[in-house]
């Protein structure tokens, strides 16, 4: 485009902003960003291996991937594709603001990817967002698409799958294959969303996260938030964000208190006061405020 972009590779610390509720159920979790909480950095400490089992087949993920074609690589997207997907990001298409900027229900019309017209969400990140967890860079973006594209995760039915992104001057954003519903956050209270409803998603995402600490390099998400939840046409929970993933192929992070002005929500109180390390215990305690806020019909 000409011009120096706004965004840059400069380095993996990220300053994490998260938030606190309730305790849970079995090992599998996460937790969001508030406002006051800790900064993130990345290290060579390795988080102890969980003993739990996955349901989800690995190996079968692996022999799927194996066969994907180059078609089905990653495409890159240019900013005004993403504002054609989205008519110009037009307000009735958006979903909501979130942690890390906006999201926005979007379509692809045919003959862009495919022969047919498809459903989308478009995750676009800014520097501007209230509580945006930590500097915006194309390392955020780099990361995700590799953790979404790797062999042994990226066809797990409750993570999301990866269409393509966009490294623009003024626009870092990727697109994902997904006919949203809503956001967990914006169903919690409504009493349309049934009992039924919400076990389906607390069981799909006791899952994921059971798959994701269950990996011989476990994943801690370090970013469960009802808002980062997307339910699909069938009521599947659908994880969509991944700013402060942790493990595997992304690396490990430790923290290190920050005072920072707002609320907690989803972090476990005993590592804010022990200064303990994250570990898979403290996305059980997320899930735990995903739980409560299922049977409560609270959002927190």
């Amino acid at each position: 485009m000409g011009q120096e972009s706004r965004f840059s590779n400069k380095g993996k610390v990220r300053a994490s902003k998260l938030s606190l509720s309730d305790v849970a159920s079995q090992g599998l979790g996460f937790s969001p960003l508030g406002r006051n909480g800790l900064a993130l950095h990345r290290s060579g400490f390795f988080h102890p291996l969980t003993n739990q089992s996955s349901i989800f087949d690995v190996g079968e993920a692996e022999k799927l991937q194996s066969k994907k074609k180059d078609s089905q690589k990653p495409l890159e997207f240019t900013e005004a594709q993403l504002g054609g997907f989205t008519n110009n990001f037009e307000g009735r298409n958006l979903i909501g603001p979130t942690h890390f900027g906006k999201l926005y229900r979007g379509k692809i019309e045919h003959g862009v990817i495919g022969t047919e017209a498809q459903d989308v969400i478009v995750k676009i990140w800014d520097e501007k967002a209230i509580s945006l967890a930590y500097p915006l860079d194309y390392t955020v973006l780099d990361e995700e698409v590799k953790f979404l594209t790797y062999p042994s995760v990226n066809h797990h039915p409750n993570l999301v799958k990866l269409i393509g992104y966009c490294r623009g001057a003024d626009v870092m954003g990727i697109v994902y294959d997904l006919n949203p519903r809503d956001t967990l956050h914006n169903l919690m209270k409504k009493e349309s969303f049934n009992w039924l409803q919400r076990i389906k998603v607390a069981l799909g995402f006791a899952r994921l996260l059971e798959f994701l600490h269950g990996q011989a390099k476990p994943y801690l998400v370090l970013g469960i938030d009802a808002a980062h939840i997307m339910l699909d046409q069938e009521w599947n929970p659908i994880l969509f964000d991944f700013g402060l993933m942790s493990g595997g192929i992304i690396g490990e992070m430790t923290f290190v208190k920050k005072e920072i002005p707002g609320s907690i929500g989803y972090v476990d109180p005993f590592l804010l006061e022990t200064g303990m390390r994250w570990e898979t215990c403290c996305d059980v305690y997320a899930f735990g405020v995903i739980l409560l806020g299922l049977v409560a019909k609270k959002g927190y």
